[in-house]
């Protein structure tokens, strides 16, 4: 998308082109990743790159790691690296207790360079991440997560038969899908019948779309926002607040799509652009 505006719908950018396009969305691309996409974009003669293809070389780059994994499934040198980044980012000896934030933990994430994480799967990986109440998570259990998790993203028999489920459960959500339109179209013909006491659970309701969740989520916010800020900005400790407010109980986000909504916080003097945080991160739930 970011190609066909910057190209204006041509049928070819240069590679520049491309390269500008990842470094603008580092929350879709990590570094890492971004490099070694660069390296399956093919030109033709005139040293540009068709953006029919681009889609074709995304697709030959996921299929590349995943056959070619070796630190990612080597746990001993997988641990090794994680160890060596941390270190990096200030963490003392092995074996001493320390903690770091979870955004601490997420530029960490991004800088492991000998493995080939998509941004995706770092953003799952802050999901299964449980910090304290201070957002502080203990290294050694951090580590531990990484190196059972990452080997899981690369091993292609896993994915195999996870795909296999995805495509089952698909069909089951359509048949769900269906049976509702048959169900509401006999409550249809039988609503001038008398009320036989029947009782409907809530929980039998579907979930709220993204558009639901996303304009609820803004009007939360706002409502928060008691300064009504030209920015649209919240303090840290408010923005974290309404999370946790019977507001956002309601629209049914697991634990886990939580901590990774925060985790992904870029949060500027402890003030947080929560508009622009929701655009951006609440289409990665659905």
């Amino acid at each position: 998308e970011l190609l066909t505006v910057a190209e204006d719908n041509r049928a070819t950018c240069s590679r520049n082109d491309i390269w500008v396009a990842l470094q603008s969305s580092l929350d879709r691309f990590a570094p890492s990743e971004s490099r070694l996409i660069m390296q399956f974009m093919q030109t033709n003669d005139t040293c540009r790159v068709a953006l029919e293809s681009v889609y074709t070389s995304l697709h030959k780059y996921r299929h590349h790691l995943v056959h070619n994994a070796t630190v990612e499934t080597d746990v001993k040198e997988l641990r090794q690296h994680v160890i060596t980044t941390l270190y990096r980012h200030g963490m003392p000896e092995v074996g001493m207790f320390h903690e770091m934030s979870i955004w601490e933990l997420r530029e960490v994430l991004l800088d492991l360079n000998l493995i080939a994480l998509s941004r995706m799967q770092i953003h799952v990986i802050l999901q299964y991440l449980e910090p304290n109440d201070e957002h502080m998570v203990d290294v050694h259990y951090f580590i531990r997560v990484v190196c059972a998790i990452i080997p899981r993203l690369f091993d292609a028999g896993l994915l195999a038969s996870t795909a296999q489920l995805i495509a089952a459960e698909t069909v089951e959500i359509k048949n769900i899908a269906e049976l509702r339109e048959l169900e509401a179209f006999v409550e249809t013909i039988g609503a001038a019948m008398p009320d036989r006491g029947s009782v409907r659970d809530i929980d039998d309701d579907p979930p709220p779309d993204r558009d639901h969740v996303e304009k609820a989520l803004c009007q939360i916010f706002q409502m928060y926002d008691k300064e009504h800020t030209a920015d649209h900005t919240l303090l840290l400790f408010d923005f974290l607040a309404a999370l946790s407010s019977e507001h956002v109980a309601v629209l049914r986000l697991t634990p886990a799509e939580v901590r990774g909504f925060i985790a992904e916080l870029e949060p500027d003097d402890s003030r947080v652009r929560y508009l622009d945080h929701v655009k951006k991160w609440v289409p990665i739930l659905f």
